[in-house]
């Protein structure tokens, strides 16, 4: 229900894209199986490049902290070893 609302404010498959991730596994270990916030990142700078506009993330539930890991994970040296500031230049906002 919730992609078939977003459908009618604009929204459609090649403009979204849903980040499903196995709740069951720590979040260090979704990096390491499936290399989760690596893919997760790719996405995000592919839509920001293509669209020419910055990303709204909408989490829920359990994705709020998955996505608050992933903004630490961006920019440790274990992790996406980037800037702090990657966040701020590829996201408009978080819901």
């Amino acid at each position: 229900v919730l992609i078939e609302n977003l459908a009618d404010v604009g929204y459609s498959p090649s403009n979204m894209w849903v980040g499903a991730f196995d709740w069951r596994l720590p979040y260090n270990m979704l990096e390491k199986r499936d290399q989760y916030f690596s893919r997760l990142r790719y996405h995000i700078e592919m839509f920001k490049s293509v669209h020419g506009h910055k990303v709204v993330v909408l989490a829920h539930s359990m994705g709020s902290t998955v996505w608050s890991y992933f903004q630490a994970w961006i920019s440790s040296p274990e992790g996406g070893k980037l800037s702090a500031a990657w966040v701020h230049e590829h996201i408009e906002a978080v819901v």
